[in-house]
């Protein structure tokens, strides 16, 4: 008995066994050809050997543990419609390995046909390289880009011809020793940081060209913890405005976050823009540059300042309603209350430069306000209840005077019926 029930365990041992390693096998199994959800997937599915699944409806597309081979020069690994706007969720440890020079848009090659926005978020990474090198027209072709969550490593460049925003997750780049290749992310006209971890190396880690049509922020930094290494050796930073050959403005606005720069020109440059740095909010360190300071414009201004937070005022301008509406005839003393809005006056003659610093002496302000209003004595007017004799003590004393009056007239009645009586 014993023996037949350790071959059934063992039976059902070397099945599960089975059954895992086939499981394990399978969804190792690369991608050697195109997914085209352009023209050949256009509805629903899912290939979970493969490491895939595609909702045509949200153009949403969920890889886990995704391996693309793409061994046909020039074709890239996803195709979608041109000008749409996808999602790729990231599960588990994800590849693409193309030998062309586009890896994920809506074209094998070139830039006639683009997405029109990528949303790249999920709990996994997504790894990118090509064979035959890399290129400045970049492996992501895309005219709005945006990591929110999850892990994009780069081994070649990139390029959003409108804007990139980093909100969160992990962008991890090495392009320090790639040939021909000045910038390892390139963005057409916005790059926005408000989050996440940046970790770029390149001889030249982001160039944006700024919009050239109008006065515009083409850099701004709200937080992130960044770090930039680059190798040009002349006037131009990791994070670089280019000249688009007009005569407006594309600035850097940095007022937030931590960047670390090395081994380049500046942390930050512009060509053709201003430069302001709020170091209230930012922290920038710099490592082995070639030239000293933080930021270089060719054209416009760099202002480096500490700013803080504005004041919140929505407390005392409520106290200070509330006082106004009062009428100081109505009471006894109104000193208090004219003298804290005095005070609150004075305060707000200076509206506009009242910070964070400033707080605490505007609480205590509204405080003061208050406690004006709430020790306010009226004056001691009658009140209706001692007038009308209709209503609350009025009627009892009125009873009792009727009272009074009544027994007055009793007891003169008697005595005149017993004076008659005699």
């Amino acid at each position: 008995m014993k023996t037949k029930l350790m071959k059934v365990t063992l039976g059902i041992l070397f099945i599960v066994g089975m059954f895992l390693t086939t499981n394990k096998v399978e969804a190792a199994t690369a991608t050697t050809s195109t997914l085209n959800f352009k023209d050949t997937i256009t509805t629903s599915q899912s290939d979970p050997v493969h490491g895939w699944s595609w909702d045509a409806d949200t153009k949403t597309l969920t890889l886990t543990d995704f391996d693309c081979e793409v061994t046909t020069l020039n074709k890239a690994c996803l195709l979608f419609p041109n000008e749409s706007d996808i999602i790729i969720v990231l599960e588990g440890d994800n590849i693409i390995n193309t030998a062309g020079l586009a890896s994920i848009g809506a074209k094998d090659f070139g830039t006639t046909e683009l997405l029109h926005s990528l949303l790249i978020k999920g709990n996994g990474s997504l790894a990118i390289n090509t064979t035959t090198g890399a290129s400045n027209e970049g492996v992501i072709r895309t005219k709005n880009l945006t990591l929110e969550s999850g892990k994009l490593e780069l081994k070649t460049s990139i390029r959003v011809t409108e804007e990139f925003k980093i909100t969160g997750g992990e962008l991890y780049a090495r392009l320090l020793d790639k040939s021909g290749v000045t910038a390892a992310v390139r963005v057409g006209k916005k790059l926005t940081i408000s989050g996440g971890t940046v970790d770029v190396q390149g001889k030249r880690p982001f160039q944006v060209t700024g919009d050239p049509d109008q006065d515009s922020v083409a850099v701004e930094i709200t937080g992130g913890d960044i770090t930039l290494k680059g190798e040009y050796d002349f006037n131009e930073g990791t994070i670089h405005v280019e000249n688009t050959g007009s005569d407006h403005k594309a600035n850097i606005v940095i007022n937030g976050g931590k960047i670390t720069c090395s081994d380049s020109g500046y942390c930050v440059s512009t060509a053709v823009g201003d430069i302001s740095i709020n170091t209230g909010k930012a922290t920038i360190n710099t490592s082995h540059m070639k030239y000293e300071g933080i930021a270089h414009t060719g054209k416009g201004q760099v202002n480096i300042f500490e700013k803080k937070d504005p004041a919140d005022l929505t407390e005392l301008n409520k106290a200070i309603a509330e006082a106004e509406a009062l009428n100081e005839d109505d009471y006894e003393d109104f000193s208090a209350v004219t003298a804290a809005l005095t005070k609150a006056a004075e305060l707000l003659e200076n509206k506009e430069g009242l910070t964070e610093d400033d707080q605490a002496e505007i609480d205590e302000l509204v405080k003061q306000i208050n406690a004006a209003i709430k020790a306010l004595k009226p004056y001691n007017v009658p009140s209706t209840d001692e007038v009308n004799p209709n209503t609350g003590d009025g009627i009892v004393t009125y009873i009792v005077m009727a009272t009074i009056s009544l027994i007055g007239l009793a007891t003169l009645t008697t005595k005149r019926l017993l004076l008659n009586k005699n």
